[in-house]
């Protein structure tokens, strides 16, 4: 672009800078956002995300203080918000291919669903900006979670959605799979002790094999991560789960798919933790341990009065107790649609 063609450029900027100072073309982040809430006519509540520069987070900082509070056409007030400890993420940047697979689309997907879960519906995504590889990720990610995807065509004031199609997981392969997810969820696995796994037609297009270690791709850990998003998961003994799934423990399983940190819980005695809710006289007795939940005794329909309080008065939650039960626990789902 050459001098006059700048400064008639910048005539125009000029010319549209509305009153309150905000110069509505200043970035396409800025100009399909005024978009977006001119066709929806609302407020919009705005969290930036920065990559893993300077400068991008420098920029995340000047537009959420320049524009939060800003009025399109006097009516819908964009709020922008930026917080470098939660939405500056870490492997973000394209000088390194592994962090940002590995590292960075992990905080990605990690963040969102930290958003979503406090919002009454999945939050939409703008993709006008960003990394191009970033893009086809932040698509996948929307249409698992049933989001509004739009971006702003280029050199035009154009805001196209991207249309919500009917994606679905393969949950049975997650099922078919599960400890070895899990696995991964922790750490690389190696090609070597997971043959069939690292085998499997579907599998393959979620791994990447790196001299024999395997991990979870970008695609592998969105759909994973939406997996884990529809299901609770518990450590507990063969015969707890058994009890579990047997026909007087059906309210039990229910209240157990909840959110596990939220639950209510009896006072503590003789060393145990019981769950409870409310006048109901199902019980669960469970410990946190490394990040992971235990049940090691559930008690339900009937058996509040001849079988919970003689057990919870009679039997001292020992760390021998503790221990068996993680040494003898397996991973159990319990799928949030049984509420």
């Amino acid at each position: 672009m050459c001098v006059y063609e700048w400064q008639d450029e910048e005539k125009r900027y000029c010319e549209k800078r509305n009153s309150s100072g905000i110069n509505e073309h200043a970035s396409a982040e800025v100009s399909s956002l005024i978009k977006y809430a001119q066709n929806h006519k609302e407020d919009l509540e705005v969290i930036l995300f920065a990559s893993d520069t300077l400068l991008s987070h420098v920029i995340a900082t000047t537009l959420a203080d320049a524009v939060s509070g800003f009025k399109v056409d006097g009516l819908y007030e964009i709020t922008i918000y930026y917080n470098p400890d939660q939405d500056y993420l870490k492997g973000m940047q394209i000088k390194d291919i592994k962090a940002f697979q590995k590292e960075g689309i992990r905080h990605l997907v990690n963040r969102y669903l930290d958003i979503k879960s406090s919002c009454y519906k999945a939050p939409a995504i703008n993709i006008t900006g960003g990394y191009k590889g970033l893009i086809p990720m932040l698509a996948i990610l929307g249409q698992i979670y049933g989001c509004t995807i739009f971006y702003m065509f280029e050199n035009t004031d154009v805001i196209i959605e991207i249309p919500k199609l009917p994606v679905q997981m393969d949950e049975n392969i997650f099922m078919k799979y599960f400890e070895t997810f899990l696995a991964l969820d922790e750490n690389f696995i190696t090609e070597r002790d997971h043959y069939e796994f690292c085998n499997d037609e579907i599998i393959q297009s979620m791994i990447d094999t790196d001299d024999g270690e395997v991990s979870l791709n970008p695609l592998g850990y969105i759909f994973w991560e939406r997996f884990k998003d529809k299901c609770v998961i518990y450590y507990m003994p063969d015969d707890v789960w058994k009890n579990l799934e047997d026909h007087k423990c059906r309210k039990l399983k229910k209240m157990l798919a909840g959110d596990p940190e939220g639950f209510e819980t009896e006072a503590e005695q003789n060393g145990h933790v019981v769950f409870k809710k409310g006048h109901e006289e199902d019980r669960a007795y469970r410990f946190k341990f490394e990040g992971k939940w235990y049940l090691y005794k559930v008690f339900g329909e009937g058996e509040h009065d001849k079988c919970h309080i003689p057990y919870m008065k009679k039997t001292p939650f020992t760390e021998k107790l503790k221990r068996d039960t993680i040494k003898n626990s397996k991973p159990r789902i319990i799928f949030k649609e049984e509420r």
